[in-house]
């Protein structure tokens, strides 16, 4: 069973969550904005700043590789920075199983280079 994309009707959405990648079923409440440079992004908003961020909890603080869902569960997209999260759209999504093939040992090896040279 897969997730439905939420696509871009995320602002009619209501609140989003954001999944931590890193511990099952940890969540909390995000607020966003479109990103104004890019419309395949989103801006979660921060809401402690400064020195007070530090105090912040770290389950609820966005980063790297954390997934962002709609309220009814549909998936919104992946959080690319602790910042921006990268819209999941059927048009941006075709093809992402086989830009790294799994099957392949040699090919897996020389998607993986590609990529982390791309960063």
């Amino acid at each position: 069973v897969t997730m439905e994309l939420a696509g871009t009707n995320v602002f009619s959405a209501g609140k989003l969550h954001a999944f931590k990648s890193t511990a099952a079923g940890l969540s909390s409440e995000v607020e966003f904005s479109p990103d104004m440079a890019d419309g395949r992004y989103l801006v979660i908003k921060r809401p402690l700043r400064g020195i007070v961020a530090w105090l912040e909890n770290p389950a609820y603080r966005t980063e790297v590789g954390d997934y962002v869902v709609t309220s009814d569960g549909k998936l919104v997209g992946l959080m690319v920075t602790r910042e921006r999260c990268l819209l999941l759209t059927p048009e941006n999504i075709t093809g992402c199983g086989t830009a790294i093939p799994l099957a392949d040992k040699s090919g897996f090896q020389r998607a993986v280079r590609q990529v982390s040279q791309a960063r």
